[in-house]
């Protein structure tokens, strides 16, 4: 009920409907206007809140009140602001309390000068509908809603025309409360047509469904009634007396659409009986199809019962069947064992008959045998009997013969059969085993023939014209050619300690080292690289890259004792030339014989390798260690005492400095290798 305010007031109250608790209040408004300074908007020192000013308005007309105030426009050179307060008097007070007056902000120094005055009214006048309807060309001021007959009234509050709990607005409350301003001839409340939304595309559908606010079309017989009407709702707005005493603002005017005209009325009455035959029609259509579903449900159901019904019928047909068969067993099982039984007892009966005949007839041949005649007839008898015997056993065994005949002549067939069938199959095998030699030596030739006609890469990007010439694959290097040995390679590669593969071509040869692009991997599947385990040897091995660092870090402390070193060597000319050429010679020798001399160094120092790394020094080259530099002194000439001593002292001091970042570069240079 955003619309709605209370009434604190309300003694101005205008009686519309004492029944209905309806009544008319006075709109009491005014216009404020706040200029903003023009020197504001050219030193453009910070932003105007409209919220602040509002709140200082307020603070100038307390204890009056405003019962709501808005910002209606704001721009750079003033903001004006719409309040409305309790009634007229109080408007008036209010006006006086602010018209002329001067404001000031919180951040600005310049005064805001403040113009107030009563707000004008929108309300439509008599001059504009008769000039309206005079000067419109269609209209026909003889035709009810042709003429200034009709009020449009909008925003009305449903709640204040409701009977009972119904949400929506009661056309007879409205009629009553309506009729007191002259005789209606017929009144339009769209919030009430279910179909208006089809009808006008203006209505919305949402807004219709659940309406909270809703518009009245009034059409009075006599002009009268019209002129009354509007001017008594004149800046007036509806109030509500109850639990609270509601306000809502209402707007007021004339007919301007022909909403009551004969012409709109029946538009709206084809448009509505046509909607209603649609819906008839839909209505019918859907009954129809529930129906024709109902009709589909019920023939599917006999359908299934039918089904049913026919399969009970085939399962009972069954079990009849299996309960016919099963005593038809049972019968042939009790026949069976009645025929059995008398089976057996004839084989009895007849048994006993033949032991009978047989007890007879040796009594017969007893009383025969009496006589020679009688035993001569009972040896042909005996005779007869054998041969028959013997003949029968004859028979027997010739149909056995025949029998095992039939069955070797049936083993023979069979074996014949599995012989060619195996046959057969090894053909077969041996035809599919020539195919596929001939597809492979098809495949050969092909080949043959391919690599005959490929293109080959030559160095300078020249392509063979022989088919004899090697193939090489585009993008990929050549194997590099061996270089012969000759005794000039062999002078330049001569044994030296400080070679990283001094001493290893055995392990070298076994390993086989695949030759790469960077030397640095086959430094590393030497067995030099520095992130791999570290070795004494490999720390007291001297590279070239040490030996310019060495070279360096002689320059550098000969610089510093230039004087020294001249002064020295000038008294030392004569005796150092020829330990010079005494030491070069016995260097030489040395590193000629092998590995054994240069490999004799002293183990790391357990306490030295587990120290702990010192800080980085400025220099990121390479400096050589302190054992090298040990080894390097040893090797100089006995001869050069002086020389030597002053050097070594050099060379610890140096030593102590440059010691402290070893580990560091030797981690540093391992990243680098890799």
């Amino acid at each position: 009920m955003a619309n709605f305010l209370e009434l604190k007031d309300v003694s101005d109250l205008k009686e519309l409907s004492a029944p209905d608790n309806l009544y008319l209040k006075p709109i009491a408004i005014l216009n404020i206007s706040v200029a903003i300074p023009a020197i504001v908007n050219k030193r453009n020192q910070k932003a105007i809140s409209n919220w602040e000013v509002m709140e200082r308005l307020k603070a100038m007309v307390s204890p009056r009140e405003f019962t709501h105030i808005k910002v209606t426009k704001s721009t750079l050179d003033f903001i004006r602001f719409e309040g409305e307060v309790a009634n007229k008097p109080v408007m008036e007070d209010v006006n006086s309390r602010l018209d002329g007056k001067h404001m000031k902000l919180s951040g600005f120094t310049e005064p805001f000068k403040i113009r107030c005055g009563t707000s004008k009214s929108n309300y439509p006048t008599k001059t504009e509908w008769n000039s309206f309807f005079r000067d419109a060309p269609d209209y026909d001021e003889t035709k009810p809603g042709e003429r200034p007959d009709t009020v449009h009234v909008s925003k009305l509050p449903c709640s204040f025309f409701k009977v009972g709990d119904n949400t929506r607005p009661s056309e007879n409350v409205v009629l009553r409360i309506f009729q007191k301003f002259g005789e209606i001839r017929q009144i339009d409340i769209p919030v009430l047509d279910p179909y208006r939304p089809k009808i006008d595309p203006r209505v919305d559908a949402r807004a219709h469904a659940n309406p909270v606010l809703f518009d009245v079309f009034v059409q009075y017989k006599s002009y009268d009634g019209f002129m009354i009407c509007m001017d008594a709702l004149r800046d007036m707005k509806f109030a509500h007396k109850g639990e609270k005493s509601l306000s809502a603002p209402i707007e007021v005017k004339f007919d301007t659409s022909k909403h009551l005209s004969e012409r709109e009325l029946k538009k709206r009455y084809l448009l509505r009986r046509r909607i209603l035959k649609e819906e008839d029609a839909m209505a019918d259509e859907k009954k129809r199809r529930i129906e024709k579903e109902e009709r589909r449900l019920e023939e599917e159901k006999l359908k299934e019962a039918e089904r049913q019904k026919n399969k009970e019928e085939r399962r009972r047909r069954r079990e009849d069947a299996r309960r016919q068969k099963r005593l038809e067993r049972q019968r042939e099982k009790e026949q069976k064992r009645v025929e059995q039984r008398v089976q057996l007892e004839e084989r009895k009966l007849l048994l006993t008959q033949r032991r009978l005949e047989a007890v007879r007839l040796l009594t017969f041949l007893f009383d025969k045998m009496k006589t020679e005649t009688e035993y001569n007839e009972i040896q042909d008898l005996e005779k007869e009997i054998e041969s028959r015997r013997k003949a029968e056993q004859a028979k027997k065994d010739a149909e056995e013969e025949k029998r095992k005949a039939a069955l070797e002549e049936a083993q023979k067939e069979k074996m014949q059969k599995l012989g060619k069938q195996e046959e057969t199959l090894k053909e077969k095998l041996l035809r599919k085993k020539k195919e596929r030699l001939q597809e492979k030596q098809q495949e050969e030739v092909k080949e043959k023939q391919i690599k005959h006609t490929v293109t080959i890469q030559r160095p300078m990007g020249r392509r063979s014209r022989t088919p004899e010439a090697q193939v090489v694959r585009r993008g990929v290097t050549p194997p590099r050619r061996k270089r012969e040995k000759s005794p000039k390679n062999e002078r330049r590669r001569s044994p030296s300690p400080y070679d990283p593969y001094y001493g290893k071509e055995a392990e070298l040869k076994k390993k086989r080292v695949s030759r790469s692009p960077s030397p640095v991997r086959n430094f590393e599947l030497a067995g030099n690289d520095r992130s791999r385990g570290r070795s004494t040897e490999r720390k007291r091995s001297r590279t070239p890259e040490r030996k310019k660092t060495e070279k360096k870090g002689r320059k550098k402390s000969k610089s510093k004792n230039v004087k020294k070193d001249r002064r020295r060597r000038k008294s030392s000319s004569s005796s150092s030339s020829s330990s010079s050429s005494s030491s070069s010679s016995s260097s030489s020798s040395s590193a000629s014989d092998g590995s054994v001399t240069a490999r004799k160094t002293r183990k790391p120092d357990k306490k030295r390798a587990r120290r702990e790394p010192e800080k980085k020094s400025r220099s990121s080259k390479r400096q050589p260690s302190r054992e090298m530099k040990r080894d390097f002194s040893r090797e100089k000439s006995p001869e050069r005492g002086h020389d030597r001593k002053e050097r070594r002292r050099d060379y610890d001091r140096r030593d102590r400095d440059r010691s402290r970042d070893r580990d560091y570069r030797d981690e540093k240079g391992s990243s680098r290798r890799r």
